[in-house]
């Protein structure tokens, strides 16, 4: 006998693939009237050995979803991680828009107030040029601020209202928390 693979691509998320399907129940076969001895038997094991593989995919199906329902915290935080990982290399090679992110930031501050918004020291002049080729006028009085304790691609608001800290960090917590809810 012959071993065999199989390849399975599937836009499918983990949870979600069965063995098989547990509404297809195949149809118990008798032995016909005009069987033998010879085919009676045969269809008889046949029969069982259909019966015995159903309950089996049954069972590897329970086993499966038990096993993601037991393992969920911990497959959402490694998730949460790689997606930190790979966040922190792009950062680190500059391959983010913190204009983009300093558009953000300010749309979302209070209208009419001085806004001081602290930036890591390498993202200061690109938000710097940024601002004053902006070509709407804003309806915010915005100071740059260099911080060194900001991290890249983050940056912390300063109002009269207090502050909001637009962190990376925070950002994974909070879409970890969302998907543990899921």
């Amino acid at each position: 006998m012959k071993a065999a693979a199989v390849k399975l691509q599937l836009p499918l998320a983990v949870g979600t693939i069965q063995v098989l399907d547990l509404r297809y129940k195949p149809a118990a076969r008798e032995p016909d009237a005009g069987d033998t001895a010879q085919t009676a038997e045969p269809k008889k094991k046949l029969n069982r050995l259909c019966e015995a593989l159903a309950k089996a995919v049954e069972q590897i199906n329970l086993y499966g979803q038990n096993l993601f329902a037991a393992h969920r915290e911990k497959i959402v935080h490694l998730a949460v991680q790689i997606a930190a990982r790979i966040l922190a290399r792009e950062i680190e090679q500059g391959h983010y828009e913190m204009e983009n992110i300093l558009a953000q930031v300010i749309e979302h501050a209070p209208l009419s107030q001085v806004v001081e918004i602290r930036l890591n020291p390498e993202d200061l002049k690109t938000c710097e040029a940024w601002l004053k080729n902006e070509q709407a006028p804003l309806d915010h009085e915005i100071k740059l601020v260099a911080d060194e304790s900001i991290g890249r691609a983050e940056c912390a608001v300063h109002t009269p209202e207090g502050i909001v800290e637009y962190r990376i960090e925070e950002h994974l917590r909070q879409i970890e928390a969302a998907m543990a809810k899921i």
